[in-house]
């Protein structure tokens, strides 16, 4: 008897939630919000986003963590999911291979590509909400050198890990637009 006493106010309560849950989503305000967003402010919120998913791929390789930049690609991926801009879709193919493998050189090979394209991305226009700096290690993939973006100063270098954490120079701010 207390079992079904204990049923009818989490069913009342549940069915409750959905209504005003349902009312809300169909309400004319939370619309108007939506319809006074201009397209550019969406543009610089996307943005945004995938600078975040970067960084964070770039710090689980710079912790040489496979799993963490695994998910942190997914997440991009996601991310870069509805857009259709050519930045877009040149991105999209490192990111996926990020987020299909756990081999950490494969996934730092991909980064460097997916970095190069960032690059010049933030460059043209840096809508990415934040300052970011340009940093480079000479030594990265035989001495060929690679470059990436970081939201910090500090040089932490995502080729290398802890094997070469400090390895590489600034090369310049690309300041928020």
């Amino acid at each position: 008897m207390i079992i079904r006493k204990m049923k009818i106010p989490a069913l009342f309560i549940g069915i409750t939630l959905m209504t005003s849950t349902l009312i809300s989503c169909g309400s004319s305000e939370g619309d108007s919000k939506v319809n006074n967003s201009t397209n550019s402010e969406i543009e610089v919120y996307a943005k945004e986003d995938i600078a975040e998913q970067y960084l964070n791929i770039k710090k689980a390789l710079v912790a040489s963590d496979a799993d963490s930049a695994q998910i942190a690609a997914k997440a991009l991926l996601l991310s870069l999911e509805n857009k259709s801009e050519k930045w877009a879709e040149d991105m999209k193919k490192p990111v996926k291979v990020i987020s299909d493998t756990l081999m950490l050189e494969v996934q730092r090979t991909h980064f460097k590509l997916l970095s190069d394209q960032l690059i010049v991305l933030a460059k043209e226009s840096n809508d990415f909400g934040i300052s970011l700096y340009e940093q480079y290690c000479p030594m990265a993939f035989g001495n060929e050198g690679a470059s990436w973006l970081s939201d910090n100063k500090e040089v932490l270098n995502p080729y290398y890990g802890d094997q070469m954490l400090k390895c590489g120079i600034n090369k310049g701010t690309i300041p928020q637009n």
